[in-house]
Formats: structure tokens, C-alpha cells, sequence
């Protein structure tokens, strides 16, 4: 069996009411959000040269709202990058943290 799912399931299964079942799972893998250093990378090769658009001040806040996690990450910036046809701002950013993350 695979348990699949975002990192409230792992929280989950840690409440007491689940021990029977939890002493029962061995975990194998787990996948974790990216790390700060790899925010950049992840941008420019989701969204290309459009990457550049995000204005650098808002990458930490884009890394700390959306928890470092990828599709979060990409759902964030897809949308701000849709909203506003070239050069995008701080706020334009935060507006899309807003809905999503």
C-alpha cells in the first residue's frame, strides 16, 4: 500500500488514535519542500526566461508562504504571471500568496 499526500497526513498519523496503524507503516520515502537555495533553479526551469520576472524581493516570502512546496510554489507564480503581462512587483506576488498559499 502507498499513502500519498501533503505533510498533515504525516501529522495525522501521528495522533494517538492512529498508533495502532502508525506502528504498522515503515516509512520509505518521504518527499520535503525545496530548499531556499533551490527556489531559484526550480523557477527558471518551470517558467523559463519568465523566472526573471519575479522580482527577487518577494523569493523569500514566495519561499516561506508556500512552505517550499513545488506545485504551491509554481500555482503562485503561474497565476501572477497570467494577472500581469510583463515586469511583475512585490505586491503582485503577495496578491497571488493571498489565494494561495
Amino acid at each position: 500500500m502507498v499513502l500519498s499526500g501533503l505533510p498533515a497526513l504525516h501529522e495525522t498519523l501521528n495522533s494517538p488514535s492512529l498508533f495502532p496503524l502508525k506502528r504498522r507503516i515503515a516509512v520509505r520515502a518521504a518527499l520535503c519542500g525545496l530548499t531556499r537555495d533551490e527556489l531559484l533553479p526550480f523557477l527558471r526551469h518551470r517558467f523559463d526566461t519568465d523566472a526573471d520576472r519575479v522580482p527577487k524581493e518577494s523569493h523569500d516570502a514566495l519561499f516561506e508562504r508556500t512552505r517550499a512546496i513545488p506545485g504551491v510554489i509554481d500555482q503562485v507564480v503561474r497565476h501572477a504571471l497570467r494577472a500581469r503581462p510583463g515586469e511583475l512587483y512585490g505586491d503582485d506576488i503577495d496578491a497571488s500568496l493571498d489565494l494561495f498559499a
